[in-house]
């Protein structure tokens, strides 16, 4: 919808990214990716849990196929975000009034060298 908006001029208020959240985003799912590693770390070094290993593995497959299943689904929004904000950044730059106002350009210019 937003996009529509943008491809027909009908924005209330100039489109934004919102691509500044990518980062936080990225460190995001970086920590809690690693939130598995520390589980299976644990699970694997701690000698009480040993005995226990071969009833927790059908439970620690299903958690990791949900796990991960979850980091595609955030991976696919990520890849949403970068789309859509590509595609607004295009939008604004041919939105952006790229004309320079004369009287500004003559201050600016008037007796320099073509060659400054």
């Amino acid at each position: 919808m937003f996009l529509l908006q943008i491809s027909h001029d009908s924005l209330s208020s100039a489109p934004r990214t919102q691509l500044e959240f990518l980062t936080a985003i990225c460190e995001d799912l970086h920590v809690h990716m690693n939130h598995w590693n520390s589980i299976k770390q644990i699970v694997h070094t701690d000698e009480w849990l040993h005995p226990m290993l071969p009833a927790f593995a059908t439970q620690m497959d299903a958690a990791r196929r949900c796990f991960f299943q979850l980091r595609d689904s955030a991976l696919w929004w990520i890849d949403k975000l970068i789309r859509v904000g590509l595609q607004v950044s295009q939008a604004q730059f041919f939105l952006f009034d790229w004309s320079i106002p004369t009287d500004l350009f003559v201050r600016q210019h008037v007796g320099k060298s073509s060659f400054c």
